[in-house]
């Protein structure tokens, strides 16, 4: 839990600028995002989950292969949530049902300490929800939504090393959705030939609350 909250610190510190004064450049964020995912890494030390694609398998788990592959995933996670943040109450309820899987899984196998710390995160996020659904009393904003996502995608892969007999693409499916969201815009903007840091109201929810 240390070594998450310590990693955490150099996106706090530019998503929570942003936040305040509108003045920090997408580039500057997604390095934040790197770095925060590095720490992290180098923090951890594993075990790492064992990734079920054969032949990727062996070089995911060589020490390139994880500090490669993970800061990259984790990055991308997290702004596939800071997009979702488009409509009250999607983000964290997204998260929300990331944290319900990992809750399940963790009652499934017996994993108290982790049971506990996923419904303390719950219980934060239902206090957060009563005042941003529907009406936007509080917002998350880049911070929030940043952080959930680490949070998310961290405690996915902490979960599948500490019970390597379920299967990965597990993960996979509980992340999904903000997975799906980042992969689309990219290719979306890239058809387009449209700039990947500037926001747009082409995202799919954008067009569900539009309609």
């Amino acid at each position: 839990l240390k070594a998450i909250l310590f990693s955490l610190c150099p996106v706090v510190i530019f998503s929570l600028k942003e936040d305040l004064f509108h003045n920090v450049r997408p580039m500057v964020r997604l390095s934040s995002l790197l770095v925060s995912s590095l720490i992290f890494i180098y923090l951890h030390q594993g075990p790492w989950p064992v990734i079920d694609l054969p032949i990727l398998q062996g070089a995911l788990s060589t020490t390139l292969g994880i500090y490669l592959f993970y800061p990259i995933a984790i990055t991308a996670i997290s702004n596939g949530m800071n997009l979702v943040d488009g409509v009250n109450g999607l983000c964290a309820v997204t998260a929300l049902s990331i944290l319900s899987s990992l809750l399940f899984l963790s009652h499934v196998t017996l994993d108290v300490t982790y049971m506990m710390m996923i419904i303390a995160l719950m219980i934060f996020l239902g206090v957060f929800l009563i005042f941003n659904y529907p009406y936007g009393k509080i917002f998350l904003g880049d911070l929030g939504a940043y952080v959930l996502g680490l949070l998310s995608s961290i405690l996915v892969i902490l979960f599948y090393a500490r019970h390597p007999e379920l299967p990965t693409w597990g993960a996979a499916l509980i992340l999904i959705y903000p997975a799906t969201e980042i992969i689309f815009s990219v290719i979306r903007r890239a058809k387009k030939r449209t700039s990947l840091h500037k926001p747009d109201t082409d995202h799919l929810h954008m067009k569900l609350f539009t309609f």
